[in-house]
Protein backbone atom coordinates (compact mmCIF):
# COMPACT_ATOMS: atom_id res chain seq x y z
CA UNK A 1 0.00 0.00 0.00
CA UNK A 2 1.44 3.33 -0.47
CA UNK A 3 0.77 6.61 1.31
CA UNK A 4 1.87 10.24 0.47
CA UNK A 5 4.95 11.97 2.55
CA UNK A 6 2.61 13.73 4.84
CA UNK A 7 0.70 10.20 5.98
CA UNK A 8 4.15 8.96 7.07
CA UNK A 9 4.69 9.12 11.03
CA UNK A 10 7.45 11.68 12.57
CA UNK A 11 8.05 8.80 14.92
CA UNK A 12 9.82 6.76 12.15
CA UNK A 13 12.19 9.56 11.08
CA UNK A 14 11.82 7.98 7.32
CA UNK A 15 11.82 11.11 5.80
CA UNK A 16 14.77 12.44 6.60
CA UNK A 17 16.21 9.58 6.08
CA UNK A 18 19.15 8.87 3.42
CA UNK A 19 18.30 5.78 1.62
CA UNK A 20 21.47 4.50 -0.22
CA UNK A 21 20.92 4.36 -3.68
CA UNK A 22 23.37 1.81 -5.83
CA UNK A 23 23.49 1.27 -9.69
CA UNK A 24 21.36 -1.50 -10.84
CA UNK A 25 23.19 -4.35 -11.50
CA UNK A 26 22.89 -5.69 -15.84
CA UNK A 27 23.65 -9.17 -14.65
CA UNK A 28 21.29 -11.09 -16.83
CA UNK A 29 19.22 -13.38 -14.37
CA UNK A 30 18.81 -16.84 -15.73
CA UNK A 31 17.66 -20.79 -15.45
CA UNK A 32 18.23 -23.95 -16.49
CA UNK A 33 15.79 -23.91 -19.19
CA UNK A 34 18.37 -21.21 -20.76
CA UNK A 35 21.03 -23.02 -23.00
CA UNK A 36 23.71 -20.39 -21.64
CA UNK A 37 22.92 -20.86 -17.96
CA UNK A 38 26.12 -22.49 -16.73
CA UNK A 39 24.01 -25.32 -14.90
CA UNK A 40 22.44 -27.52 -16.73
CA UNK A 41 19.63 -29.85 -15.17
CA UNK A 42 18.19 -32.04 -18.48
CA UNK A 43 16.27 -34.38 -16.22
CA UNK A 44 15.10 -31.09 -14.10
CA UNK A 45 11.65 -29.93 -14.06
CA UNK A 46 12.66 -27.05 -16.18
CA UNK A 47 13.15 -29.55 -19.09
CA UNK A 48 11.71 -32.81 -18.12
CA UNK A 49 8.33 -32.35 -18.41
CA UNK A 50 9.04 -28.97 -19.57
CA UNK A 51 6.75 -25.92 -20.67
CA UNK A 52 3.64 -26.72 -22.97
CA UNK A 53 4.04 -23.79 -24.87
CA UNK A 54 6.75 -20.39 -25.42
CA UNK A 55 9.28 -18.96 -25.32
CA UNK A 56 7.65 -15.64 -25.18
CA UNK A 57 8.73 -12.10 -24.11
CA UNK A 58 7.58 -9.11 -22.39
CA UNK A 59 9.58 -5.48 -21.77
CA UNK A 60 9.08 -4.17 -18.14
CA UNK A 61 8.79 -0.73 -17.32
CA UNK A 62 12.27 -0.97 -15.40
CA UNK A 63 14.18 -1.45 -18.45
CA UNK A 64 14.37 -5.27 -18.88
CA UNK A 65 12.89 -8.08 -20.39
CA UNK A 66 11.54 -11.47 -19.34
CA UNK A 67 11.96 -14.19 -21.07
CA UNK A 68 9.00 -16.58 -19.91
CA UNK A 69 7.45 -20.28 -20.56
CA UNK A 70 3.68 -21.63 -19.96
CA UNK A 71 3.98 -24.41 -17.13
CA UNK A 72 1.30 -27.04 -16.13
CA UNK A 73 0.83 -25.70 -13.12
CA UNK A 74 0.88 -29.37 -11.10
CA UNK A 75 2.22 -32.38 -12.47
CA UNK A 76 3.19 -35.74 -10.87
CA UNK A 77 6.48 -35.30 -12.13
CA UNK A 78 6.92 -31.27 -10.74
CA UNK A 79 5.75 -32.80 -7.77
CA UNK A 80 7.97 -35.96 -7.44
CA UNK A 81 11.07 -33.43 -7.84
CA UNK A 82 10.00 -30.75 -5.76
CA UNK A 83 8.95 -33.75 -2.86
CA UNK A 84 6.16 -32.19 -2.44
CA UNK A 85 3.25 -33.16 0.18
CA UNK A 86 -0.44 -33.88 -0.88
CA UNK A 87 -1.97 -31.13 0.41
CA UNK A 88 0.02 -29.42 -2.52
CA UNK A 89 -2.27 -31.76 -4.82
CA UNK A 90 -5.18 -30.92 -3.36
CA UNK A 91 -3.99 -26.94 -3.98
CA UNK A 92 -3.67 -27.78 -7.25
CA UNK A 93 -7.97 -28.22 -7.78
CA UNK A 94 -7.89 -24.48 -6.29
CA UNK A 95 -5.91 -23.02 -8.66
CA UNK A 96 -7.66 -24.43 -11.48
CA UNK A 97 -10.99 -23.32 -9.94
CA UNK A 98 -9.43 -19.78 -9.47
CA UNK A 99 -8.14 -19.43 -13.15
CA UNK A 100 -11.76 -20.85 -14.38
CA UNK A 101 -13.51 -18.18 -12.52
CA UNK A 102 -11.37 -15.33 -11.07
CA UNK A 103 -9.93 -12.31 -13.49
CA UNK A 104 -7.59 -10.08 -13.34
CA UNK A 105 -10.11 -7.12 -13.67
CA UNK A 106 -12.75 -8.12 -11.23
CA UNK A 107 -12.06 -6.52 -7.79
CA UNK A 108 -11.94 -9.22 -4.13
CA UNK A 109 -11.27 -7.42 -1.99
CA UNK A 110 -12.29 -3.63 -0.75
CA UNK A 111 -10.54 -0.44 -1.70
CA UNK A 112 -8.33 0.53 1.59
CA UNK A 113 -9.34 3.20 3.36
CA UNK A 114 -6.15 4.57 4.22
CA UNK A 115 -3.47 5.10 1.62
CA UNK A 116 -3.49 3.79 -1.95
CA UNK A 117 -3.00 0.42 -3.19
CA UNK A 118 0.54 -0.31 -5.02
CA UNK A 119 0.16 -0.58 -8.60
CA UNK A 120 1.65 -3.41 -10.79
CA UNK A 121 3.77 -3.40 -14.27
CA UNK A 122 1.41 -3.70 -16.70
CA UNK A 123 3.26 -5.91 -18.73
CA UNK A 124 3.81 -8.58 -15.86
CA UNK A 125 -0.01 -9.03 -17.10
CA UNK A 126 0.05 -11.55 -19.61
CA UNK A 127 -2.77 -13.36 -21.55
CA UNK A 128 -2.07 -17.57 -22.13
CA UNK A 129 -2.17 -19.09 -25.24
CA UNK A 130 -5.67 -20.64 -26.22
CA UNK A 131 -5.95 -24.06 -24.72
CA UNK A 132 -3.92 -23.30 -21.77
CA UNK A 133 -6.16 -20.65 -19.84
CA UNK A 134 -6.58 -23.24 -16.86
CA UNK A 135 -4.05 -25.27 -14.97
CA UNK A 136 -1.39 -23.23 -16.66
CA UNK A 137 1.22 -20.58 -15.20
CA UNK A 138 3.88 -18.23 -16.58
CA UNK A 139 7.56 -19.06 -15.40
CA UNK A 140 10.10 -16.21 -16.07
CA UNK A 141 13.07 -18.03 -16.90
CA UNK A 142 15.21 -15.30 -18.16
CA UNK A 143 15.67 -11.81 -17.14
CA UNK A 144 18.11 -8.93 -19.31
CA UNK A 145 18.29 -5.81 -19.71
CA UNK A 146 16.36 -4.97 -22.72
CA UNK A 147 18.00 -4.31 -26.35
CA UNK A 148 17.69 -1.03 -27.77
CA UNK A 149 15.26 -0.28 -29.84
CA UNK A 150 14.79 2.31 -32.95
CA UNK A 151 11.59 3.82 -33.39
CA UNK A 152 10.46 4.28 -36.97
CA UNK A 153 7.08 6.61 -37.89
CA UNK A 154 5.68 6.40 -41.32
CA UNK A 155 3.95 9.52 -41.81
CA UNK A 156 0.80 9.52 -44.23
CA UNK A 157 -0.51 12.38 -45.40
CA UNK A 158 -0.10 14.98 -47.96
CA UNK A 159 1.87 18.86 -48.01
CA UNK A 160 1.56 18.67 -44.17
CA UNK A 161 3.65 15.63 -44.21
CA UNK A 162 5.81 16.97 -46.08
CA UNK A 163 7.10 20.01 -43.75
CA UNK A 164 4.74 22.24 -45.80
CA UNK A 165 2.23 23.43 -42.82
CA UNK A 166 1.44 26.46 -42.20
CA UNK A 167 4.11 27.40 -39.19
CA UNK A 168 2.91 31.07 -38.83
CA UNK A 169 0.09 32.95 -40.66
CA UNK A 170 0.87 36.56 -42.07
CA UNK A 171 -2.82 37.49 -41.38
CA UNK A 172 -3.00 35.93 -37.76
CA UNK A 173 -5.82 33.35 -38.61
CA UNK A 174 -6.15 30.57 -36.68
CA UNK A 175 -4.61 27.05 -37.09
CA UNK A 176 -0.94 27.43 -37.89
CA UNK A 177 1.73 26.08 -35.85
CA UNK A 178 2.54 29.30 -33.90
CA UNK A 179 -0.99 29.81 -32.97
CA UNK A 180 -1.63 26.87 -31.25
CA UNK A 181 1.34 27.10 -29.40
CA UNK A 182 0.71 30.90 -28.29
CA UNK A 183 -3.18 30.72 -28.06
CA UNK A 184 -4.41 27.39 -27.65
CA UNK A 185 -1.94 25.40 -25.92
CA UNK A 186 -3.39 25.98 -22.45
CA UNK A 187 -2.14 22.64 -20.92
CA UNK A 188 1.99 23.06 -22.37
CA UNK A 189 1.38 19.54 -24.78
CA UNK A 190 3.22 21.30 -27.67
CA UNK A 191 6.24 23.14 -25.47
CA UNK A 192 8.44 20.17 -26.49
CA UNK A 193 8.55 21.55 -30.06
CA UNK A 194 9.73 25.08 -28.56
CA UNK A 195 8.70 28.67 -28.89
CA UNK A 196 8.66 30.65 -32.68
CA UNK A 197 12.31 31.69 -33.30
CA UNK A 198 13.04 29.08 -30.88
CA UNK A 199 12.28 25.79 -32.19
CA UNK A 200 13.82 22.68 -30.45
CA UNK A 201 16.41 20.56 -32.60
CA UNK A 202 16.49 17.04 -32.60
CA UNK A 203 19.75 15.20 -33.24
CA UNK A 204 18.52 11.48 -32.57
CA UNK A 205 16.12 11.65 -35.08
CA UNK A 206 16.41 11.27 -38.77
CA UNK A 207 13.60 12.29 -41.92
CA UNK A 208 13.52 10.54 -44.89
CA UNK A 209 11.51 11.30 -47.63
CA UNK A 210 11.42 8.97 -51.17
CA UNK A 211 10.64 11.23 -54.20
CA UNK A 212 12.74 11.87 -57.31
CA UNK A 213 15.69 10.15 -55.15
CA UNK A 214 15.95 9.85 -51.76
CA UNK A 215 16.22 12.62 -49.05
CA UNK A 216 17.48 11.95 -45.37
CA UNK A 217 17.81 14.53 -42.79
CA UNK A 218 19.17 15.32 -39.70
CA UNK A 219 18.83 18.01 -37.14
CA UNK A 220 15.28 17.97 -37.16
CA UNK A 221 13.12 21.36 -36.86
CA UNK A 222 9.90 22.95 -37.02
CA UNK A 223 10.03 23.95 -40.77
CA UNK A 224 12.60 21.93 -42.42
CA UNK A 225 11.31 21.02 -46.00
CA UNK A 226 11.92 17.42 -46.96
CA UNK A 227 11.47 18.04 -50.74
CA UNK A 228 12.29 21.02 -52.64
CA UNK A 229 10.23 21.81 -55.57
Amino acid sequence: MAITADEVLLSTQLLQTNVPVSPRPELTYLTPKEADCHWQDPNGPWNNPGPAAGPFTADLGDGTTVTYYWYRFCRPAVRRHANLPEICVQNCSKVELIHANWHHTDEYLAPPSVGRIATLDPAVIVQPPAGLEIGYVPIVTRQEKSKSKVRVFVMAGQSNMEGYGTIEDAENDPGSLADVIRERDSTGEWSTLGQPGNWTVMDNVYLHFARNGETIKSSVTVGQELFQI
